[in-house]
């Protein structure tokens, strides 16, 4: 029997439910984690969400950023960061998770999809020591 792989299921999963209401969602939902349990695939969720999510994001148009500072962003920062984002990335919604990292001094690290942008003082720092000795 061929394995069914996670992103085959999350496109299953994606095509049955968009734009469905609440009811029929959860029981539709509901529906697939029986089929999941009867195919012994449970372990398989969390890449099936994963991978749900990165395609619900890309047929919605929104980009998810993930942002860690010290302190949490003001609404103005944030609401700014999201325009700047949706501006970017030429989409309709920019999500924004927030994490606080108490090691960085100043500054923030901002991660969409596999690109990383460290705006942080130590990376800054680090830098003008690689020109510095480099």
């Amino acid at each position: 029997m061929q394995r069914v792989s996670s992103k085959h299921l999350a496109e299953i999963l994606l095509d049955s439910t968009d734009k469905l209401d609440e009811a029929m969602l959860k029981k539709t939902v509901k529906e697939f984690a029986l089929y999941l349990k009867s195919k012994k695939m449970l372990r398989q969720i969390p890449q099936i969400m994963e991978n749900y999510r990165k395609l619900y994001d890309k047929k919605h148009s929104i980009v998810e950023a993930q942002v860690w500072s010290q302190d949490r962003m003001n609404e103005n920062t944030k609401s700014h960061l999201r325009e700047s984002l949706k501006q970017r990335y030429k989409v309709k919604e920019a999500h924004i998770l927030e994490f606080l990292d108490q090691r960085l001094i100043a500054g923030f690290k901002i991660k969409i999809g596999d690109e990383v942008y460290d705006g942080s003082v130590k990376a800054k720092l680090e830098s003008l020591r690689q020109a510095l000795i480099g």
